[in-house]
């Protein structure tokens, strides 16, 4: 044999010790674990969905009955969005500026602390937010 032939061999027999691309998978998925793993997925999605609908604190709902604030689905639906805009910004207690009335939201405990009527708001100072949004 000469020097190129053995040269060739060897460069064959080191290719030939390299391991397959689904050797280098250090733990590999079966079809049963991926299945699992969506499903969790999935589910966690459903929670953190579930966890976005807007709470009420007692504070708040006892506020919304002396004032006589009342709000239909609709504007419950823009005042979550609202709420979901300010959060995506970073936001953390956000004044939500409805139609006759004003919410103040903590977005940690995704719960509405306080609401206002449009008499309340004149002349009013509104502390301790980082965000206001008009709906």
């Amino acid at each position: 044999m000469d020097l190129k032939q053995l040269q060739f061999n060897s460069e064959i027999q080191g290719l030939r010790g390299l391991k397959q691309p689904q050797d280098n998978l250090k733990n590999p998925v079966d079809k049963n674990e991926f299945a699992d793993l969506l499903k969790k997925t999935q589910d966690d999605g459903l929670n953190k969905s579930q966890e976005s609908v807007l709470k009420f604190s007692a504070h708040a709902v006892d506020r919304m009955k002396t004032r006589g604030v009342k709000y239909d689905a609709e504007m419950l639906s823009r005042i979550e969005n609202a709420v979901e805009k300010a959060k995506g910004k970073g936001a953390k207690d956000t004044l939500v500026i409805a139609d006759d009335s004003a919410l103040i939201v903590n977005h940690k405990k995704n719960t509405v602390v306080t609401v206002m009527d449009k008499m309340n708001l004149k002349e009013n100072v509104f502390t301790n937010i980082d965000s206001t949004v008009i709906v």
